[in-house]
C-alpha cells in the first residue's frame, strides 16, 4: 500500500515525460562533470574554484532549506486527503515521495556545482533537506534563519580545510564527507519521522488560515494601464509574496511581500560587497578575473529567469486580462523589463568599476544591464504560451505539475544565456548587443495583438484566466 500511494503521488506531481527529461538530463551532466573533474585533477586545465562549487550549492540548500517544504497541491487536499486511509500511512507516503523528489532534484542542482564528488553526496543532501524542512516546519523565522546561517557555514568550512563536512568531498575528503552526510541525514530523516503522525491537520490548518496580506491598492484611473503596471512592478517583488504557498504548507510565513526599495537596497549592499572582494582579488590574483564574471553573469541571469516566470506564475494583475485584452502581455513583459533592469543596475555598474582592473568586467556590466533583463521579460512571455501557471485563491495551493513541457523555457533560457557568456568572453560587443537587440526584436513581434490574443486564449484553456 505505501508503495503504490507514493507512486501516485510522485505521478501527481511529475508527469513520466518530465521524470524521463530530469533524469536524462542529470545522467548528461554528471558524465560532462566527472570528465571535467578528471581535466582537471591530471592538470590538463582549471574550471571553477572550489569557492563556487561549496558557494552554489550551499546557497540553494539555503534557499530550500528557509522556502521549501512537503509540496502539497490542491488535488491532495480535494482527492488524497479524503480517502480512507490510514493518516500516519499517508504522512508517511508523503514524507517519501518527497524524499525521492528532492534526492534527484538535488542531484540534479549539483552537477552545476562542476565538481563530480559533490554529486555523489547530493542525493543524501537532498533528503536531509526535506527532513530539515518537517522540523522547522513550525519554527520562527527568526530561528530558520539562524538555523540556515550555521548550516551555511558548515557547508563552505572546507574552504579552509574543516573536513567534517557534507562538502568536504569538493576537497578529496570523499569518505569522510560521506559518513557524515549519512549521520547527518539519518539524525534529521529519525527526527522528522516522528512529527510525521499529524501531518495532514498541521497542512489543511496552514493553508487554511487567513495569510498576512501586505495591502496595496493601485487603479487604472487616471493613470495609464502601462503606467500602473510599472508603478506596481516597482513597488512589489512578485516572487516573495506566496512563494511559500505554492510550494509548501507554510503559506502564513511568506504571505507578506517584499518591497522594492527593500531589495534595492540588498543588491546595492550585494555590488559593494562585490566590488571590494573582486578588487582586492585582482591586485593579488589577477586570473579570479574569469571566476568573477562567470559568477556574477550566472546568478543575474539566474534570478532573472526566476523573476520573469514568477511575474506570470504570482502576478495579481491577471484580473485586467479581460479589460486590457492583448495588451496585458505587451505591459507584463516591459513591466518584467524595467523591474530587472533596475535590480540588476548596482551590480552591472560594480562591474563597470571593476574595468579599471580587467576590461572583462565591462563586457559582464553590459551582459547584466542589456541582455539579462530582456532574456527575463521573454521567459515571462514564454511561460505564458507555454506553462502558464496561477494562484487565484490566496488559500487555495497550486495544483501543479512537472511535465516535459515544463523544459521548453530551459532550453530557450540556454540559448541567450550562452551567448550572454560567449560575448563576455570574446570581449564581443557584437555578441552581447546583438543578442540584446535580437531578444527586443522576438519580444516585438510576439507581442503584436494577434499573436498575444492566441496566447492569451491558451492561457485561458489552461485555466490560468
Amino acid at each position: 500500500m505505501l508503495g503504490k500511494l507514493v507512486k501516485f503521488i510522485i505521478l501527481s506531481r511529475v508527469s513520466k515525460g518530465g521524470l524521463a527529461l530530469l533524469i536524462m538530463f542529470t545522467a548528461i551532466a554528471v558524465v560532462s562533470d566527472v570528465g571535467l573533474y578528471e581535466a582537471e585533477a591530471l592538470g590538463h586545465m582549471h574550471f571553477y574554484p572550489l569557492y563556487y562549487s561549496l558557494g552554489y550549492l550551499t546557497a540553494y540548500y539555503v534557499l530550500f532549506a528557509l522556502l521549501g517544504g512537503m509540496t502539497i497541491t490542491k488535488a491532495d487536499l480535494d482527492y488524497l486527503f479524503t480517502l480512507p486511509i490510514d493518516r500516519k500511512l499517508l504522512s508517511v507516503a508523503l514524507f517519501v515521495s518527497n524524499l525521492i523528489l528532492f534526492a534527484m532534484f538535488m542531484a540534479f542542482i549539483a552537477v552545476f556545482s562542476f565538481n563530480a564528488y559533490l554529486f555523489f553526496v547530493s542525493p543524501l543532501l537532498g533528503v536531509s533537506l526535506v527532513s530539515l524542512n518537517v522540523l522547522l516546519r513550525d519554527v520562527k523565522i527568526l530561528y530558520k534563519a539562524l538555523t540556515a546561517v550555521a548550516i551555511a557555514l558548515w557547508f563552505v568550512s572546507p574552504i579552509w580545510g574543516f573536513p567534517f563536512s557534507p562538502t568536504s568531498a569538493a576537497i578529496g575528503y570523499f569518505p569522510t564527507s560521506l559518513a557524515v552526510t549519512v549521520a547527518y541525514t539519518a539524525l534529521l530523516t529519525y527526527l522528522a519521522l516522528k512529527k510525521l503522525e499529524n501531518y495532514e491537520q498541521l497542512v489543511v490548518r496552514s493553508v487554511t488560515e487567513a495569510p498576512a496580506v501586505e495591502k496595496y491598492v493601485t487603479t487604472f484611473g487616471p493613470s495609464t494601464p502601462l503606467r500602473t503596471f510599472l508603478k506596481l512592478k516597482m513597488t512589489y517583488l512578485p516572487f516573495a509574496g506566496r512563494m511559500g504557498s505554492f510550494g509548501s504548507a507554510q503559506a502564513r510565513y511568506f504571505a507578506r511581500a517584499i518591497r522594492m526599495r527593500t531589495m534595492l537596497i540588498v543588491f546595492v549592499a550585494l555590488a559593494v560587497a562585490y566590488y571590494l572582494v573582486f578588487r582586492d582579488l585582482l591586485v593579488s590574483s589577477p586570473d579570479v578575473a574569469i571566476s568573477g564574471v562567470s559568477i556574477a553573469i550566472a546568478y543575474a541571469t539566474v534570478f532573472g529567469y526566476t523573476l520573469g516566470v514568477s511575474n506570470l506564475m504570482i502576478e495579481r494583475a491577471w484580473l485586467t486580462v479581460p479589460y486590457l485584452g492583448s495588451r496585458f502581455l505587451k505591459y507584463l513583459v516591459l513591466s518584467v523589463w524595467v523591474q530587472v533592469a533596475v535590480l540588476l543596475l548596482p551590480i552591472a555598474v560594480a562591474n563597470f568599476a571593476l574595468s579599471l582592473y580587467n576590461p572583462l568586467f565591462l563586457y559582464a556590466g553590459l551582459s547584466m544591464l542589456v541582455d539579462a533583463p530582456l532574456i527575463s521579460a521573454f521567459i515571462a512571455y514564454l511561460q505564458a504560451a507555454v506553462l502558464p501557471m496561477q494562484l487565484k485563491d490566496e488559500l487555495t495551493p497550486l495544483n501543479a505539475e512537472m511535465r516535459a513541457r515544463s523544459a521548453v523555457a530551459v532550453f530557450v533560457f540556454m540559448v541567450p544565456f550562452y551567448l550572454e557568456f560567449f560575448g563576455t568572453f570574446t570581449q564581443s560587443l557584437l555578441i552581447i548587443l546583438g543578442t540584446g537587440l535580437g531578444m527586443a526584436v522576438v519580444l516585438a513581434l510576439l507581442t503584436q495583438d494577434s499573436t498575444s490574443r492566441k496566447v492569451i486564449n491558451r492561457m485561458t484553456e489552461m485555466g490560468y484566466v
